[in-house]
């Protein structure tokens, strides 16, 4: 919830001067929070865990806000509704759903040779690298957002 506002909040301010904040804010996240994912669940304490976690739970929330404010933005105001379902839909099953349900396959099929905790700890592992093509995908939605935004509104980028 944090770093849903905070994302929000700080593209918000940056975005008055360069609206390529809203795609670049959330990739600098992304991308800061990938290593420090790694770090969390490969350490052998507990407490560094907890510590490497803690930036990384406040950075995967940061594109939320960016997110719904272009789905309104640059979305004609007849589909304005529909744009944030199609959000909605492909965060939920894409995301939320497939994202969850691949760690899972994964480490069940790690578990025999490597164990429980080793398995799932190869299956974040393997996963989180998505969030580098996420922030991939931030940067260069950011680098397209000033003329999309100029054409959507009418200001200039």
């Amino acid at each position: 919830m944090a770093g849903t506002f905070l994302g929000g909040y700080v593209v918000d301010k940056l975005s008055v001067r360069d609206k390529r904040m809203y795609g670049f804010v959330p990739a600098v996240a992304l991308a800061l929070s990938t290593p420090l994912f790694l770090i969390a669940i490969w350490t052998g304490s507990p407490v560094l865990s907890l510590m490497f976690m803690a930036p990384v739970n406040l950075a995967i929330g940061f594109y939320l806000g960016p997110c719904f404010a272009l789905a309104q933005t640059l979305a004609p105001v007849s589909i304005r509704a529909l744009s944030t379902a199609i959000f909605f839909f492909v965060l939920n099953m894409i995301a939320l759903g497939f994202g969850p349900t691949l760690t899972g396959v994964l480490s069940s099929a790690l578990t025999d040779s490597m164990g429980e905790e080793l398995a799932l700890r190869v299956s974040l592992t393997a996963i989180s690298f998505v969030s580098l093509y996420g922030a991939w995908m931030f940067y260069q939605t950011g680098k397209r957002t000033p003329a999309d935004w100029a054409k959507a509104t009418g200001e200039d980028p």
